[in-house]
């Protein structure tokens, strides 16, 4: 699988990296997208993914998809960037969709119009929160991988609800 290096600015001026894919052969695709962009979970980043997204990524190539391995601003678990320091220590889950957008943003500039998103853990998160929230005509498809569940009503039943309830109290009085 041959990759070419690619780099997108955020509109809040965050540097992400990622790679491109081509489908050997010029093969046509046959999926309902002409591209997947895969995103990595929290402290992950496009270069050391599992051996699940070098699966995913030749799949998808064999159907003719253009795939994308990028990072978002949570990649790894911190890092020092122009619009201040992010990584997974830093992130807020909303940004997310400014980084969904530049990727986009770059897949339309390539020709590539009819687009599936893919997340894994946190990134699935990510994918369904730009899902539900942005209302994006080149977003074909989502595919959510293993999402985390982050739920307040989930967290007050558990027998560590104690020390959830806590760390709630606490994050509201800093707000």
């Amino acid at each position: 699988m041959l990759v070419e290096p690619i780099t997108v600015n955020t509109p809040d001026n965050v540097r992400l990296h990622g790679t491109l894919s081509r489908p050997p052969d010029g093969r046509s695709p046959h999926l309902g997208f002409e591209a997947v962009i895969l995103h990595h979970g929290t402290g992950g980043n496009f270069y050391n993914t599992s051996l699940f997204f070098e699966h995913l990524s030749q799949r998808f190539l064999e159907h003719g998809a253009v795939v994308l391995r990028v990072n978002n601003r949570g990649h790894d678990l911190m890092y020092n960037s122009p619009a201040g320091r992010l990584g997974a220590t830093f992130e807020r889950l909303d940004d997310a969709a400014l980084d969904w957008r530049a990727w986009l943003d770059f897949a339309e500039a390539q020709g590539l119009r009819r687009v599936c998103l893919a997340g894994h853990s946190s990134g699935a998160v990510k994918t369904i929160l730009y899902g539900a929230g942005q209302n994006d005509p080149r977003v074909v498809r989502l595919v959510a991988v293993s999402p985390p569940r982050y739920s307040h009503a989930e967290y007050l039943r558990r027998d560590e609800s104690g020390r959830f309830r806590e760390h709630y109290k606490r994050a509201k009085a800093m707000v």
